[in-house]
């Protein structure tokens, strides 16, 4: 095949070799245009890129927590009785001082009764013991009556007294005790399942509570914040941070909410600090246990240099990204610093310029100083 072709050449005239050498060329050329010029360029990586940018942005956290009632009081009895009455329902708002349970009371009324009216005859000996006491003293001037007589009549009147005051105090047990048999919320909150039923005897002993009651309006949220920003946040003081919250759903929760506390320690191991932010719960939308993302805008990066977190990368030396040269078309290695980063977004503390050009996207391939090209659709 090359001796045909080698001697098809040699004897082909100079019009006829010029002809084929055209014909090749153009060829070669109508490849290329058709291919849309790529043959080389698609060689290059492709990358894109992002101006560096100088401006103020509000310096955030994002943290995730769970919602946590403001208060949670397990109901227990403190008598020993039997149910009569459950006054609510399971899942019910009550107010404090609304009535959950209604223990038997009849044992304990029956005592009251007995004890009044040995408080009546104690009263009655008190009396009597006095009256006499006066009037053995007298006859005791008189010299009618011994001194033996008296002394007996004092310890007698003592003893009525002591009587007297234990049945007083026994009285107060048991109106104590019946009030004891009429429970009622301590707060103003949502009741949970109900643990037992009317005609349930019930012990002190016991350890499973009648019914827990939250309160959750306003509800509570506490956030586990870095270390780094405990002296920030305190200089500035609570009244500047500004909280939003949002579900599980990413949806906005509206509710206002008010950082109130931070904790008083830092948790050593995890490095963290408590921040306790008071939500409002008006319509007892938000409840105890309900996963939220928080928001926290503690401060401000006034003139910061800001570029995509994407065009952050991590080595063995630290973070650097790529510089993109417009002239030489070209992407340079160069380490910086970040700040902080959050919301798709890095501050750079150093490395970088204002109007200077990165790479965000293509990294993978890039090596310092690479020729490169860049997405057709964008613009700097």
């Amino acid at each position: 095949m090359k001796d045909c072709i080698l001697h098809i050449w040699l004897g082909a005239s100079v019009k006829q070799k010029i002809a084929a050498i055209f014909m090749v060329v153009a060829f070669v050329f109508l490849s290329w245009f058709f291919s849309g010029g790529k043959s080389l360029a698609s060689d290059l990586p492709l990358v894109s890129t992002e101006v560096v940018k100088c401006q103020t942005i509000p310096q955030k956290i994002k943290i995730a927590s769970t919602l946590i009632p403001q208060a949670e009081v397990l109901i227990r009895n403190r008598i020993d009785s039997q149910i009569r009455k459950v006054h609510f329902k399971e899942g019910q708002l009550v107010e404090e001082g609304d009535m959950l349970f209604t223990l038997d009371d009849d044992m304990l009324l029956s005592q009251l009764k007995q004890a009044e009216a040995n408080l009546e005859k104690n009263d009655a000996l008190v009396v009597q013991s006095e009256k006499e006491l006066k009037r053995n003293e007298i006859l005791l001037k008189k010299g009618a009556a011994t001194q033996s007589v008296v002394d007996t009549l004092v310890a007698t009147m003592k003893g009525n007294k002591a009587n007297q005051e234990a049945t007083e105090a026994q009285i107060e047990l048991l109106n104590l005790q019946i009030g004891y048999a009429k429970i009622k919320s301590p707060v103003k909150g949502i009741t949970g399942f109900v643990k037992l039923q009317p005609g349930t005897v019930v012990r002190q002993s016991e350890t499973t509570p009648l019914v827990s009651v939250v309160s959750i309006d306003p509800i509570d949220v506490i956030f586990d914040i870095p270390e780094r920003y405990m002296s920030q946040i305190l200089s500035k003081g609570l009244e500047t941070i500004k909280v939003s919250l949002i579900d599980v759903n990413d949806k906005p929760i509206k509710n206002l909410s008010k950082p109130v506390a931070i904790d008083q320690g830092v948790n050593s191991k995890a490095g963290v600090f408590s921040l306790k932010v008071l939500v409002e719960n008006a319509d007892l939308s938000l409840r105890p246990g309900m996963s939220v993302n928080g928001n926290l805008e503690i401060g401000s990066y006034n003139n910061a240099i800001v570029i995509p977190s994407n065009a952050v990368l991590s080595g063995q030396d630290g973070s650097y990204a790529f510089v993109f040269d417009d002239k030489q078309k070209t992407a340079k290695r160069r380490t910086v610093k970040v700040r902080d980063s959050f919301d798709g977004i890095a501050i750079i503390e150093s490395g970088l310029k204002n109007g200077e050009i990165v790479v965000t996207e293509g990294q993978i391939h890039l090596k310092d100083g690479v020729v490169v090209r860049k997405r057709p659709s964008e613009t700097l």
